[in-house]
C-alpha cells in the first residue's frame, strides 16, 4: 500500500474516532453558539478556553459554563440587554468561580441571562 495512502486512511480513522468516540454534546453545541455571540457583544470578554467543554474526568465532571436555557436565551439576545444586565461581566465572574468550586473554595454565581 503507497505511504500516502496509508497517510490518508490513518487521518480518517483518527478524525472518526476523534469524532465518533467522544461525540458532541448539545450543551457543548449550544455554549458554543452562544459563545459566538457573546464574541460579537463582548469584545474584550476573557474566559477559559475550556469554557464550553463537556469532560467526564476522573469522577468529577465537568460541565459548560452556560447551561442549555442560559445558552438558548443569550444566542436570542440583543447586545444592548447583554450589555445593561452585565452580562460579560457575570460571565467572567463564573468562568473563574468555577475552578474554585472545583476546589471546594467557592460557589457558581447564579443566573446569566438577561
Amino acid at each position: 500500500m503507497p505511504a500516502s495512502r496509508l497517510g490518508t486512511i490513518t487521518a480518517v480513522a483518527a478524525c472518526a474516532f476523534v469524532t465518533c468516540g467522544t461525540g458532541s454534546r448539545a450543551d457543548e453545541f449550544l455554549c458554543e453558539e452562544a459563545f459566538v455571540r457573546l464574541q460579537e457583544c463582548c469584545p474584550d470578554l476573557h474566559v477559559s478556553r475550556q469554557f464550553c467543554e463537556y469532560d467526564p474526568g476522573c469522577g468529577s465532571p465537568r460541565y459548560p459554563v452556560l447551561t442549555v436555557r442560559e445558552s438558548n436565551c443569550l444566542r436570542s439576545a440583543s447586545c444592548s440587554a447583554l450589555a445593561a444586565a452585565e452580562t460579560c461581566k457575570k460571565l467572567e465572574e463564573r468562568d473563574r468561580a468555577r475552578y474554585d468550586y472545583e476546589a471546594g473554595v467557592a460557589t457558581i454565581p447564579g443566573e446569566i441571562c438577561p
